[in-house]
């Protein structure tokens, strides 16, 4: 679907931004996560997952965010690591 390529596509925008960030153990927390969920996103992107598991697997590794609302944080973080 045109979402999950865009999603796969953005998430090269994504570590860029948190690797400009100060370094921190908070920061190394937040990159491994963001390649948990962007593992995911790929996952569905290619296929390899159908959209109920890759739903169930973002709902769990986000605390209940849909991948729609999981996109517009990436969306934000890649605006934020931009300025």
């Amino acid at each position: 679907s045109g979402f999950s390529l865009s999603v796969s596509f953005d998430k090269t925008k994504v570590f860029p931004s948190l690797q400009n960030a100060p370094q921190s153990g908070a920061l190394a927390r937040a990159q491994s996560h963001w390649e948990e969920i962007t593992h995911v996103m790929d996952d569905f992107a290619k296929g390899r997952i159908d959209p109920i598991e890759a739903t169930q697997k973002m709902r769990t590794l986000t605390g209940g965010k849909t991948m729609i609302q999981v996109a517009g944080d990436a969306k934000r973080l890649i605006a934020a690591g931009g300025k």
